[in-house]
């Protein structure tokens, strides 16, 4: 794939890509961004961290003539509602095919691993995510398109960055995995940012309340909290939130974060992600099943989960924090952001099997088959990667998404990506040893360190021991290459 992306480098606070109350938000109680203390900077890359699928949409629009084919027609025209058996392709109108792309793209985005800008529009001409053993895909042709999947891919991922879908609204980036840099969890800070976000600090916000004859879809928030109607439920003999003195508020919230911050081992990375999407939406984002770059609720909000948890994290440790006196964590970035995170995940079991190879979704419990006739057994809620899975999701982690930006879903695409490549002199933690096949199968390990007395360590998903420390195999390695760069 030829070219160059145009990136787009934010220094944002440590979260992870995903996080009780089902909670809305007013969106223009929210800041936007603002500039982050060198402190807890951490880089991004926004243009490709965030997929946004209307965008995806408009950019499959740009590059073929008729993205909607009579194989898509069927498959995906009741996403948007229409039957395909009584509303043929042929008959359909540009609208309706329009309609269903969009319903389409969101659905693959949300629903898929990884969620990357690349994975809608290839299980769209392909059909799937390709397994690590893949190497049909990028030949795969693309009707319309005057070359293959490989080609369009590359096309798109130029295009995405600069084409103009209309929708001008700001879409923040995802900073490093919280678990590589969880901040402090203070709650009075917690409970300012919240504040601070859903109402300006305003206990008697009330335009969508009951009271004021607010819309019934948007649930009826109100409050310093915004806590819609039926979440409150009366509490403390108050009929809705911004009918409660504001220690009230306070004591309710308070309960609600410890709540929260109980069942996330004391991260508050999960609280906005919690208070936006609510305890099964967070647990949705949580094991994979849905995108950060989900929006809930379209109708009555227009960020997505990611983009009011980057906008919560901002304030937190950069406001809210060093006023209540704690000083926020200093995060890793780059190479040592995707160690750090890859660190957490030590012990994790591999597992060559689509789509869970990625740690996300997780395992959903008893026996499986991978792509190469593997049989895996795992308890539910097990996280699992292989190789690739593995680097790709660590690397995601800390803001680089090599699906996005490099076309990478298997080991077997690393020796000729355009990642570029350093010599082995100049190896730094977070580069990548692509290692010559056994059996037809290729490996990928992440460099961890280096000792003293020269040795290169590695932590890499391995079959028998998962994901572990281990050691470069010098007579295996065929290159080392390095994310977070332009294509070349």
């Amino acid at each position: 794939m030829n070219g160059r992306l145009a990136l787009c480098l934010v220094a944002l606070a440590a979260t992870p890509p995903a996080g009780l109350l089902g909670i809305a938000v007013i969106a223009g109680a929210a800041t936007t961004g603002g500039a982050v203390g060198a402190t807890v900077a951490a880089a991004a890359v926004c243009t490709y961290a965030y997929p946004d699928a209307d965008r995806i949409a408009a950019t499959m629009r740009a590059l073929t003539p008729e993205p909607v084919g009579p194989s898509q027609w069927a498959d995906y025209a009741a996403l948007a509602g229409i039957d395909p058996t009584t509303v043929a392709w042929a008959d359909a109108t540009t609208t309706q095919r329009d309609t269903v792309l969009d319903a389409a793209v969101r659905s693959l985005l949300y629903t898929h691993t990884p969620a990357a800008v690349t994975t809608p529009p290839l299980i769209w001409w392909y059909g799937s995510v390709p397994t690590d053993d893949d190497t049909n895909w990028q030949t795969a042709p693309v009707p319309g398109w005057h070359g293959d999947l490989d080609d369009y891919l590359g096309a798109l991922i130029d295009t995405y960055a600069t084409i103009d879908d209309g929708d001008n609204s700001p879409h923040e980036c995802i900073p490093p995995h919280a678990t590589a840099c969880p901040q402090p969890a203070n709650l009075n800070a917690i409970l300012a940012t919240i504040r601070h976000l859903e109402s300006g600090n305003n206990y008697t916000e009330n335009h969508r309340s009951i009271a004021a004859g607010g819309p019934t879809g948007s649930g009826h928030p109100s409050g310093a909290y915004q806590y819609l109607a039926s979440s409150w439920d009366g509490y403390a003999g108050y009929t809705e939130p911004f009918l409660a003195p504001p220690t009230i508020q306070d004591a309710r919230a308070t309960a609600d974060v410890a709540a929260i911050l109980d069942r996330y081992d004391g991260d508050p990375a999960w609280v906005p992600v919690s208070w936006y999407v609510g305890p099964t939406g967070a647990e949705r984002v949580r094991t994979g099943q849905w995108s950060p770059a989900y929006i809930p609720n379209p109708a009555h909000n227009t960020i997505s989960i990611g983009d009011y948890q980057t906008r919560w994290l901002d304030h937190y440790t950069t406001v809210a924090l060093p006023t209540a006196g704690t000083t926020p964590n200093e995060c890793p970035q780059g190479g040592l952001a995707a160690v750090a995170w890859a660190e957490t995940q030590l012990g994790a079991p591999y597992a060559a099997i689509d789509p869970y190879r990625f740690g996300t979704p997780v395992w959903p419990g008893g026996t499986l088959t991978g792509s190469r006739g593997n049989t895996y057994t795992f308890a539910a809620g097990t996280a699992v990667y292989d190789c690739s899975g593995f680097v790709i999701a660590a690397w995601r982690a800390a803001g680089v998404d090599l699906s996005a930006q490099y076309g990478l879903y298997g080991s077997q695409a690393f020796p000729t990506s355009p990642l570029p490549e350093v010599h082995p002199t100049a190896i730094a933690p977070g580069d990548l040893a692509v290692y010559s096949p056994v059996n037809d199968v290729g490996h990928i390990v992440m460099i961890h360190h280096i000792d003293p007395d020269g040795t290169v360590r590695t932590i890499e998903a391995s079959p028998r021991p998962g994901v572990h420390i281990g050691t470069v195999d010098w007579s295996r390695v065929t290159s080392i290459k390095r994310p977070g760069g332009d294509r070349q």
